[in-house]
């Protein structure tokens, strides 16, 4: 097997798994939005950085091991190409879920 396939090796399920934390942290938001506790808000941003973390933490990761098989050129157009859908989804589900409310005061 060639080194570059070997660099595949984990990415799959990784994003799958950090995608599933995702839909269940979106899912937990939107069972709260109605009456969003102050600890419930902080949980939920917790939960949103430390995946967020995650995600980069496997990034780099990858990126590191790409590198010891591909010319850096290559690297960053693989990021790009796997960032576009991503990036896609993303900006969908910003303008599907709503800002948290505020309590009035």
């Amino acid at each position: 097997m060639p080194y570059f396939l070997g660099c595949l090796r984990g990415v799959p399920k990784s994003l799958s798994n950090i995608t599933e934390q995702r839909v269940r942290l979106i899912r937990g938001y939107a069972a709260s939005y109605n009456n969003l506790a102050d600890f419930k808000a902080r949980e939920l941003l917790k939960e949103s950085l430390s995946i967020q973390k995650e995600k980069l933490d496997l990034q780099e990761q990858f990126a590191e091991n790409f590198e010891n098989a591909l010319p850096p050129q290559k690297v960053i157009g693989y990021f790009q190409i796997e960032n576009k859908p991503r990036a896609i989804v993303d900006a969908e589900l910003v303008g599907e879920i709503p800002l948290a409310r505020v309590p009035d005061a």
